[in-house]
């Protein structure tokens, strides 16, 4: 029996030396490694042009909502993000949201 409690606390000895080390590795990456930013990761340009669809759509669909409100999406917003997204081909009017919105899920 003392053979198995004495053998068990080696284990625990290693797993906790082991811990130590991971915890210390980890606070020197803290502190020496630079950050990995978020966001500015490239994409396919078919997957810019279908992103810029959908927030162009998005901002069609919530200018259409919110008729007489003040935080309504300007057209001059709307026009900058075609230019910005130039290879968006789709359509800009249309006579209802639900319009809208099964142009959002095609």
């Amino acid at each position: 029996m003392e053979k198995q409690s004495n053998f068990d606390q080696k284990l625990i000895s290693q797993y906790e030396s082991i811990e130590a080390r991971i915890q210390k590795i980890i606070r020197h990456a803290d502190r020496r490694c630079r950050k990995a930013r978020i966001g500015k990761i490239p994409a396919s340009p078919e997957q810019h042009r279908l992103m810029g669809g959908i927030r162009i759509l998005k901002q069609i669909r919530l200018r259409a909502l919110l008729v007489g409100k003040s935080n309504r999406p300007k057209t001059k917003r709307i026009q900058r993000l075609i230019k910005r997204y130039t290879r968006y081909k789709g359509q800009m009017h249309f006579r209802n949201i639900t319009d809208i919105d099964t142009e959002l899920s095609n």
